[in-house]
């Protein structure tokens, strides 16, 4: 089965926060969109980053993962920033065109 993949925007993550994405690679493993930074614009891109949580019983490696949400699928880099007694804290860093985010700036 082919999986299309969803170029994610910063409007599609805005609307993800206090959601859930599953983790395709690890099945049953889903974390919560926490936050968005605010984007910044420089030379055309603009930059923001997205804090998610997950279960500490499920490490994810860093790197590459696809989420699904909302009937899509996508990919973000992963890296766990921190650790508490109930969560896992991973961060992503996205950067798109200018044009892209626009919209939502």
């Amino acid at each position: 089965m082919t999986v299309s993949m969803h170029v994610l925007t910063y409007a599609d993550v805005i609307g993800l926060v206090g959601h859930q994405v599953a983790v395709s690679q690890h099945a049953g493993v889903e974390l919560t969109v926490e936050c968005v930074s605010t984007p910044e614009t420089f030379a055309g891109l603009t930059s923001y980053s997205i804090r998610l949580t997950g279960p500490t019983g499920h490490p994810l490696p860093a790197g590459t993962h696809v989420l699904h949400a909302g009937g899509r699928s996508f990919e973000l880099d992963l890296d766990a920033v921190a650790r508490d007694l109930r969560y896992l804290h991973y961060e992503a860093f996205r950067v798109e065109l200018r044009e892209t985010a626009a919209h939502v700036a």
